[in-house]
């Protein structure tokens, strides 16, 4: 925050990792993100998943090489909180483009599928690296991505859709 001063550490608290047997919360991440869209956990419960926007309000706007805002989607170790992997999925190798305004996160189908709302696309995630995998066009600002089966699916709330995407393989191109 202007004008970066510091704060008490428990003002700096985004995530709670909690026992979920007790209730307790084991561990704070701290400063993950400025804006936190989404969360969810590896099937073995061994990684959390998250798709938040990290910004750097000293960064130039008009700069694109300078990070002002970075969209990414972080996966974090649960035992640890310790950051395991990272994709800024506009500026990192492999990247298909913009991906903007980060939402819904859903593992199905090989990977990890991000909804980029202000990009109108899904994108598939090898979930352990989070490398790029694939790329789908679903129009009208998705929020939601949902794998389920053999279907990936998008809810796009602006554009008043809901994308279905039979049989759908988190590699190749659209």
């Amino acid at each position: 925050r202007f004008p970066w001063g510091s704060d008490p550490q428990a003002e700096e608290r985004d995530i709670a990792l909690m026992d979920t047997a007790t209730g307790e919360v084991t561990r704070w991440l701290i400063d993950a993100g400025t804006t936190i869209r989404s969360l969810t956990f590896s099937a073995d419960g061994t990684r959390l998943y998250a798709a938040l926007t990290r910004n750097d309000i000293r960064a130039n706007l008009a700069n694109l090489d300078e990070k002002s805002f970075e969209h990414l989607v972080v996966a974090y170790d649960t035992t640890t909180g310790a950051e395991v992997a990272k994709a800024d999925l506009s500026r990192q190798s492999g990247s298909g483009g913009y991906a903007v305004a980060l939402h819904g996160l859903s593992l199905g189908k090989g990977a990890l599928w991000v909804a980029a709302e202000a990009s109108d696309v899904l994108v598939a995630l090898d979930p352990t690296s989070l490398t790029e995998l694939r790329r789908v066009s679903a129009p009208g600002r998705p929020r939601t991505a949902l794998a389920v089966g053999d279907t990936v699916w998008a809810h796009s709330g602006q554009g008043h859709a809901v994308h279905r995407f039979p049989a759908l393989a988190p590699t190749g191109s659209t």
